[in-house]
């Protein structure tokens, strides 16, 4: 159940915040203000940051696991 909402609030997050920056971006390339490069570098960054949360997150993840067992047990 919380992945749905943790999905969620990370979707409306990107819509509201990410997405009119990458647009307004790819419309001042595409009108010659500001060089590719800059859009170029924009999405290589959001595509390495995803990346390397998924990393932290598998490291995260056993942790976690032995987390929740414990305090099952606990319970």
């Amino acid at each position: 159940m919380s992945s749905g909402v943790i999905n969620g609030i990370a979707t409306i997050l990107l819509t509201l915040f990410i997405d009119p920056k990458a647009s307004v971006l790819a419309d001042r390339v595409m009108k010659k203000q500001t060089d590719y490069i800059y859009l170029k570098s924009y999405s290589l960054t959001m595509i390495s940051s995803k990346f390397l949360g998924t990393l932290v997150a598998q490291l995260l993840f056993i942790p976690a696991a032995y987390y929740v067992a414990w305090f099952a047990k606990w319970i």
